[in-house]
């Protein structure tokens, strides 16, 4: 095709209706006379062409402003995609981050299941009651994971109440 090789050799293409293809053919279709492609470079990479079509011509300075502007709508274009894409690799992340935290706090239920039964059996020492403590401690901080998790999806409900300053700072 006529047009591809001047696409090549100047960096654009002007397609007018008395031409042969399948550019032409929709020209004529849609009423235009005129068409003009401008390659859509963003990142290395072609991510469309850029057509106006019109009736009548483009005049040369009309045509140096749309390849002036097509790097920028190649720029615009890919930072599109790579925002789109960073928000799925988030939503990945917070996917997998709630997946790990709903099977650490059934994991733990189990151990501290198991610790409370062994505590009932055996008498008091040191190292059960560390283990016991730990397992709540890593328990705690579970449950707080999955509030941050339902802050930041908004299905946790805040609920104001007056409270003491040392009550919060030094608990029990």
């Amino acid at each position: 095709h006529v047009w591809l090789e001047e696409l090549r050799r100047v960096g654009y293409a002007r397609v007018t209706h008395t031409q042969h293809g399948p550019m032409t053919g929709l020209l004529q279709m849609l009423g235009y006379s005129e068409g003009i492609a401008i390659p859509v470079q963003g990142a290395g990479a072609l991510h469309q062409v850029f057509v106006g079509a019109r009736q009548g011509a483009f005049s040369s300075d009309e045509v140096e402003r749309m390849t002036q502007l097509a790097p920028h709508i190649g720029t615009a274009v890919n930072n599109v995609r790579l925002h789109m894409h960073s928000e799925q690799l988030l939503r990945s992340r917070d996917e997998l981050s709630q997946l790990i935290v709903h099977d650490l706090r059934n994991l733990l239920a189990v151990a501290q299941m198991n610790l409370e039964m062994v505590a009932e059996e055996l008498p008091s020492s040191e190292s059960l009651d560390d283990a016991v403590h730990a397992v709540e401690r890593m328990s705690g901080l579970v449950a707080e994971l999955l509030d941050v998790g339902a802050a930041e999806e908004g299905r946790l409900q805040m609920i104001r109440q007056q409270c003491q300053i040392p009550m919060i700072l030094f608990p029990g």
